[in-house]
């Protein structure tokens, strides 16, 4: 076991290494249930007024551009509670180490690998925030303009295809799954063909979108 210092310049220059002690990963298995509950938080807390159909107020608030930020700052909060309570940093210290040109820009590769790799994760999060948008839209009138306005965005391209131009002819398919709501056997986009290629729709586009 090395001095405290060469133990942190050998975390950061090894990602396999960084997250093995600092994220608890392994194998691909472990990097999944990390990102799973990455998409949780960005979607559902830290980005939901860009990235949450039910937070979302009009659709040209919705954005991915900060999501990679968000992840670079989850894992280097996880850098400072490994440095503070197994390396014993000062938290002012363990951010110090954080300063560093080279750390930052290899923190910001490691986000962008995590991003690259599992994003669509984080996309069927999203999705899935939009078909809970439909269903608890129970009043025609209530969120129609954003429900319009994804309808009718690059996310559904194929809407044609799918016979879906407006909130009005989706209606009836969430109808349906809200009358099934208690049966909770699957998923709730399951109850309903269509709702289900929706969602895949959303995803499908969101990955084309260029970062």
């Amino acid at each position: 076991m090395g001095s405290i210092s060469s133990q942190t310049k050998q975390l950061f220059q090894d990602k396999v290494l960084f997250e093995k002690k600092i994220l608890n990963v392994e194998n691909n298995q472990d990097r999944e249930d990390v990102v799973s509950i990455l998409a949780i938080r960005l979607v559902r807390d830290s980005l939901k007024e860009h990235l949450n159909f039910l937070y979302i107020e009009k659709f040209s608030d919705f954005s991915l551009k900060q999501i990679v930020n968000i992840v670079f700052k989850e894992i280097a909060n996880e850098w400072v509670d490994y440095a503070m309570h197994i390396l014993n940093y000062s938290k002012s210290a363990a951010l110090d180490e954080l300063r560093i040109q080279h750390r930052v820009k290899f923190l910001k590769s490691l986000s962008s690998d995590y991003y690259n790799s599992f994003k669509d994760t984080i996309f069927e999060e999203i999705a899935d925030t939009f078909i809970e948008l439909l269903v608890q839209n129970t009043k025609k009138d209530k969120n129609s303009i954003l429900i319009n306005a994804v309808i009718n965005s690059d996310l559904i391209p194929n809407r044609s295809v799918l016979n879906i131009n407006s909130w009005n002819q989706l209606s009836e398919c969430v109808k349906v799954a809200i009358d099934l709501r208690g049966s909770k056997k699957v998923k709730l986009e399951n109850f309903e063909s269509k709702l289900k290629k929706v969602k895949k729709s959303i995803i499908y586009s969101l990955s084309k979108i260029k970062d």
